[in-house]
């Protein structure tokens, strides 16, 4: 009888601990079904990235800019050109333009207004897929954030 007890209890644990090994499941609210929550390796985030700045042409990257909290989508045209898309509609002028120096983008953004034109320049990191950019505006205006790739 005891070695009966033993033996259920011993069961009990190693279903508690094998439980606990496997992966977190996740309900689909609409649904209700139950679907295992994937694991998302480092190497898959960056996988769909561009390996350098020499490819950033035909890409869109967003990113908040703490600094005024205004999201921001900038378009890198495969042709040098930019434009770019906040919360008040899409922007383009003909001199705002991108280009990479010693693996360094440098552009420009004609915000107008308060903020007038903007120079940036961003360091890319291609093992996370994220640039860090730094500007400063024709009024003196600046501040820095990161923008990750979205197409």
């Amino acid at each position: 009888m005891m070695s009966r007890q033993l033996s259920v209890s011993l069961a009990i644990v190693v279903a508690v601990l094998l439980s606990s090994c496997a992966a977190p499941i996740v309900t689909d609210g609409a649904s209700g079904t139950a679907s295992p929550t994937p694991v998302v390796e480092q190497s898959d985030i960056a996988a769909g990235f561009i390996a350098s700045l020499e490819e950033v042409g035909g890409t869109e990257w967003t990113g908040l800019d703490d600094t005024f909290n205004d999201r921001i989508t900038f378009i890198f045209g495969a042709d040098g050109s930019l434009s770019y898309r906040n919360a008040e509609g899409t922007f383009a002028d003909p001199a705002d333009r991108w280009s990479v120096d010693a693996g360094v983008l440098i552009f420009q953004a004609t915000y107008g207004g308060s903020f007038g034109v903007g120079t940036h320049a961003a360091n890319y990191d291609a093992s996370i897929g994220v640039m860090t950019v730094e500007y400063t505006t024709s009024t003196n205006r600046s501040s820095s954030y990161t923008l990750s790739q979205i197409n």
